[in-house]
């Protein structure tokens, strides 16, 4: 009796010794269970997110080819469009000659035959058949003397005389004497404000002790036309008094304006 409740004793703590093992190895494999759960889950989110990346970056990638392309193809575009408008101005270029060349050979054709305009034609001429008229009224205080000498009042000695001093008011109207053009205007000590003219053919006129001029160096001139008016004598003239001073020259040799007054 007392072997058999031995027996009995020593199964009944085998069975509760296997049973608390079976136990602790049941709580070891739930332990491990979730760790290894934690490591897959783990790996999957690093897939996914790898891919999140993935597909985050190929769409740009792509997307910066096709922005490279298109901008090659926009570059290819131009380059077109600018040989095609180079190929149409050369086009128009060469169509503008080739009319310019048939106008040319046009002209030349109408031209033949026709004889050339003569520069000469317009070269201005001194009429000395129709002379010149009195710049002023009044009398010759000096005359034109250059084969003898005269008397200068105011400067007290003979001298030759190279042009007319002809007896004036001040503010009489001094008039051209010949057609022509104003070539020069200047201040003298001895004639004042002096007006020089081309009369043509080498030919001019001076006019001196003037003020209040009408016209300008380069301007056409007629005579008749009032050019200015009569001042007060220079210094070299204040015995003689208000005066126009006048002469006129053939090149550089003076003439006496009395030969060609009409």
């Amino acid at each position: 009796m007392k072997k058999k409740a031995y027996y009995t004793a020593v199964a009944c703590v085998a069975i509760a010794t296997f049973g608390f093992a079976g136990i602790f190895a049941v709580d070891k494999v739930g332990q491990k269970k979730p760790n290894q759960n934690l490591a897959s889950e783990m790996t999957t989110e690093t897939e996914h997110s790898t891919y999140q990346v993935s597909s985050l970056l190929e769409p740009k990638k792509n997307s910066d080819t096709n922005q490279k392309d298109t901008s090659e193809n926009k570059v290819s575009e131009k380059e077109e469009k600018k040989d095609s408008v180079d190929q149409a101005s050369d086009e128009t270029n060469q169509n503008h000659t080739d009319v310019s060349q048939a106008e040319g050979e046009n002209s030349g054709e109408e031209d033949q035959g026709v004889a050339p305009v003569d520069a000469a034609a317009n070269v201005r001429h001194f009429n000395q058949d129709k002379g010149i008229i009195w710049p002023v009224k009044g009398n010759v205080l000096l005359p034109y003397s250059m084969e003898n000498t005269i008397y200068f009042p105011t400067m007290e000695e003979y001298r030759y005389h190279d042009a007319m001093v002809i007896d004036a008011d001040v503010n009489d109207e001094v008039k051209i004497a010949a057609p022509g053009v104003i070539k020069e205007i200047y201040e003298n000590e001895e004639t004042g404000l002096t007006v020089v003219e081309d009369l043509g053919d080498g030919y001019t006129a001076v006019y001196g002790q003037l003020k209040d001029l009408n016209f300008a160096v380069g301007d056409e001139v007629l005579d008749g036309h009032v050019i200015g008016y009569i001042t007060e004598p220079s210094k070299y003239y204040s015995t003689e008094g208000p005066n126009l001073y006048f002469a006129m020259k053939n090149g550089e040799e003076a003439v006496n304006p009395l030969n060609y007054i009409r």
